[in-house]
């Protein structure tokens, strides 16, 4: 009898009793060994890989985010974020702010994992409005490189650098990234400065548009829970 496949709603534990192998995946000299059935249910790039794949071994492609997917594997086993991030895996730790978040949710993109993607999304979105964030224009480059042009990310990292960039904050390294900003970036940015800027604070629900009235509404309770939690709503 082939296994069972798990449902969305199914737990770690569950996923191995149903459907016990694991998969080996190579990242470079990293070696991950995880379920096969959990791996499958969160992304759907990586559920096609490994029904092509007989060996049970999937090497990863090289635009492949080593700290954006260890913080896949650590939400899919807990449901939660850690409070760190390592871009590719290799260089030093960064807190997961709206930087983090965005380049987490573009991996959530490419390996097409859904659930992830919406949660990042919530609190990338968060992060931003609450902060008075714009992001780093390499992380800009990477976003416009790897999302459809239309996609609502775009249009919240271009807002938020009509809202918030200040010139006086730029060092060497945003200045050479500077000059690869993609055209689409510059344009967005030249047409909406006058919507953004003369608005005193970014809204949350434009970016969240797409999703429906209900998931709108349990984001906004969460947040409102995590805030006080945190401190934020004293």
């Amino acid at each position: 009898m082939p296994p069972q496949t798990p449902s969305t709603l199914c737990t770690p534990s569950a996923a191995s009793r149903i459907d016990p192998r694991m998969t080996i995946l190579r990242v470079g000299s990293t070696r991950y060994t995880l379920n096969t059935a959990m791996l499958s249910l969160h992304s759907t790039m990586l559920r096609d890989s490994i029904k092509e794949e007989e060996s049970g071994i999937l090497l990863c492609p090289d635009w492949w985010d080593v700290g954006a997917f260890d913080v896949f594997i650590d939400w899919i086993y807990t449901r939660r974020f850690p409070s760190t991030y390592r871009p590719w895996g290799i260089e030093p730790p960064q807190p997961l702010d709206g930087d983090a978040c965005v380049r987490i949710y573009i991996f959530a993109w490419q390996i097409d994992a859904s659930e992830l993607r919406a949660a990042i999304e919530c609190k990338a979105v968060s992060f931003f409005v609450q902060n008075d964030y714009y992001a780093p224009f390499d992380t800009v480059n990477l976003a416009f490189s790897a999302l459809p042009h239309e996609h609502v990310m775009l249009e919240l990292l271009v807002d938020a650098h009509c809202r918030s960039f200040r010139d006086d904050a730029q060092g060497k390294w945003e200045m050479q990234q500077e000059s690869k900003l993609p055209g689409k970036f510059l344009v967005g940015v030249m047409r909406r400065y006058a919507r953004v800027g003369a608005r005193k604070e970014l809204r949350a629900s434009d970016y969240l548009g797409h999703r429906s009235v209900k998931k709108r509404k349990r984001w906004e309770e969460e947040e409102a829970v995590e805030s006080v939690e945190s401190g934020d709503g004293e």
